[in-house]
């Protein structure tokens, strides 16, 4: 896989960019898509979030001091290939990509990148506002929308003068509909997108966050009550969620299709079934991010948090975190192996019973006929999969090999690896899934491969693995 973003140097403001990487990424772009089976309205299906951490089309983008950084997501969700893609004049804080564009805050303001223009080799970053933000901003298709002080602006995408829409406003969500707001005194407020209108929905009193998922507001009261609000946008009404434990006044809640997650006031992480109103507490206990923090993904939740990088599954057992330091420093010395390719001269061949996976690096022998197939990840990395589970929508991941220099031990990091071998320059990580990756058809079939995969260990003697 191609980096998305190859080389950003920067000259005050002035970005010298490689066309063929942002050009590969401006091509890669797709409509957001509708789901059929979705009844509910998205009040926000047009609506950019900028955050700390922000993601699009496989990639995590974030903001490190000066620096503009970017990494991979690998078939299981876990971040890799770590870059720093270059530097601005000043510190990158929240980021947001649209179809053309990508738009930072910094200490300089608010900028515009064009990615089309980078397709020529050269690429000039736009001052769009000197407005230095401490909260995100949010973007529909023609404006931006952000908070200073508390005073609600709104900000042309192409720049411009901006123009204040409301004021005494704590947080705000933007929709098709306008920008829902809590105002100083707790109440939720609609303000037209032109600002010349606005109307009071609710005296609430609240002093929490506010977030729109599909068709309803969830508003916590910034207090360790035992409820929430819940505003329905479409019937113009609330209600009061009840809550099995307090939640933390100081989080957020998240809400994917019918489940809700809030933070406890002692600590555990919850998960609401919206439909049963069933309230369990979930296995992992690694924070909620604020709406700007991050994002959820699927079944995992990735944030940025001071000088690291987090991303859990809520319902499972995973939950890592990285210091943006040491990924960097990771992904550096992967650039510095130069033209090193893990896949080159790469086969696949069956003999005898057996199949024998091979690169000009390592030699890997796997079950001949057992529907085990492999994907390069990149220039380090290589998976195994079992091809029926894949097929059934269940990914059907075994086992991902990835080679790192002999000085780099962020594997270390890793939820569950094993190292497969050692050459005399790289060494090569197993990692496993920590996750289901199979339909229940093809139980059998994966849990026999995985079994045999996981033999892959230099201090094994029957190890399949081999390389050097």
């Amino acid at each position: 896989m191609k980096k998305l973003l190859s080389a950003l140097l920067a000259l005050a403001l002035i970005f010298s960019i490689s066309g063929s990487s942002f050009s590969a990424y401006a091509a890669t772009q797709t409509a957001k898509k509708k789901s059929s089976s979705q009844a509910s309205r998205d009040y926000r299906e047009n609506v950019v979030d900028s955050s700390l951490l922000f993601y699009k089309n496989g990639v995590i983008f974030w903001g490190y001091e000066n620096s503009l950084c970017s990494a991979l997501l690998d078939e299981d969700g876990i971040p890799y290939d770590y870059l720093s893609e270059g530097r601005l004049s000043s510190d990158v804080s929240y980021i947001a990509l649209d179809e053309d564009h990508i738009y930072m805050a910094t200490e300089d303001g608010l900028v515009r990148l064009s990615m089309e223009e980078s397709a020529q080799d050269k690429s000039y970053m736009k001052v769009l506002d000197d407005h230095d933000l401490s909260h995100g901003f949010q973007m529909d298709e023609e404006d931006i929308f952000f908070l200073y002080g508390s005073s609600l602006y709104k900000l042309p995408k192409e720049g411009g003068e901006s123009k204040v829409l409301e004021k005494d406003i704590e947080c705000f969500q933007l929709t098709d509909a306008g920008v829902y707001c809590l105002n100083g005194e707790g109440a939720l407020i609609l303000v037209s997108l032109d600002g010349k209108e606005r109307k009071t929905l609710a005296e609430l009193d609240s002093q929490g966050q506010l977030g729109i998922f599909l068709d309803k507001a969830y508003i916590t009261t910034g207090d360790d009550d035992d409820y929430i609000y819940v505003y329905d946008l479409g019937q113009d009404s609330w209600e009061e969620l009840d809550l099995e434990e307090d939640i933390s006044p100081y989080s957020p809640v998240w809400v994917t299709g019918d489940s809700l997650y809030y933070k406890a006031d002692k600590g555990q992480l919850h998960l609401i079934d919206l439909q049963t109103g069933k309230d369990s507490q979930c296995p992992n206990s690694l924070s909620l991010p604020d709406y700007d923090e991050g994002f959820l993904l699927g079944n995992m939740i990735y944030y940025k948090l001071a000088e690291r990088l987090f991303w859990m599954e809520p319902e499972g057992d995973l939950s890592q975190d990285i210091e943006i330091d040491k990924a960097l420093s990771s992904g550096a010395s992967a650039s510095a192996s130069g033209d090193y390719d893990i896949a080159q001269d790469i086969s696949l061949r069956s003999s005898q019973g057996l199949a024998r996976l091979e690169t000009a690096y390592f030699t890997l022998y796997l079950p001949s006929g057992t529907g085990l197939e492999y994907s390069v990840h990149g220039k380090n990395s290589i998976g195994i999969y079992y091809g029926p589970a894949r097929e059934a929508g269940y990914g059907g991941n075994l086992v991902t090999i990835t080679a790192y220099d002999l000085d780099d031990d962020s594997y270390k990091d890793l939820p569950h690896y094993t190292v497969a071998g050692t050459d005399g320059s790289k060494r090569y990580i197993a990692m496993f899934p920590t996750d289901l990756q199979y339909s229940p058809e093809t139980e059998t079939g994966y849990r026999e491969m995985l079994e045999y995969l996981l033999e892959i260990d230099q201090n094994n003697a029957d190890s399949p693995f081999f390389c050097g």
